[in-house]
């Protein structure tokens, strides 16, 4: 996770604001596979907002989904 850590805050710094999000989605994919899941959700909320700020509705949705799906259960 650590690599993952460095990869956003590189993101972040660089501007790009969509690869971050990516990169916290993905952090938070890892953390509901091992089953860590209220960071997972912090991880996905992060990636929400980020998504939202670059403009991509669609993963919004998607991890919106996602986070439903953890909550619900």
């Amino acid at each position: 996770m650590f690599y993952y850590n460095d990869a956003y805050r590189l993101f972040k710094r660089a501007g790009d604001v969509a690869l971050a999000a990516t990169v916290r989605e993905e952090m938070g994919n890892l953390k509901y596979y091992l089953h860590i899941l209220k960071p997972a959700m912090t991880d996905w909320e992060e990636a929400a907002r980020l998504y939202e700020q670059a403009g991509r509705p669609g993963k919004v949705a998607i991890i919106r989904q996602n986070l439903a799906q953890v909550q619900s259960s």
